[in-house]
């Protein structure tokens, strides 16, 4: 498995602990307001939860143009690029 695809692994097992989200409903087109039901501050807290399980650091105006589960896809994927995601280990083993 890819770093990518455990950090796609850490994103829906976070949605899911953290949210009662069912994982099936976690689809990169999901709209993280309007078919997930997330607030504002579900919204800090699923970035919080990102940036401890995934080691990584996700600026607020990155993280208010996230409107769907595959923006945040799409972030990590960049961070990846930029080698400034460290969720080898913490991909392997969410907290």
């Amino acid at each position: 498995m890819s770093l990518a695809e455990k950090v796609r692994t850490v994103v829906t097992e976070t949605l899911v602990s953290e949210f009662e989200l069912e994982k099936e409903k976690i689809v990169p087109g999901a709209r993280l307001r309007e078919d997930l039901g997330l607030d504002s501050l579900d919204g800090v807290d699923l970035i919080v939860a990102l940036e401890k399980s995934l080691n990584v650091r996700i600026p607020e105006n990155d993280a208010r143009q996230m409107r769907t589960v595959g923006d945040i896809h799409a972030f990590i994927d960049k961070a990846i690029a930029a080698g400034s995601v460290d969720g080898a280990s913490s991909a392997s083993n969410p907290s």
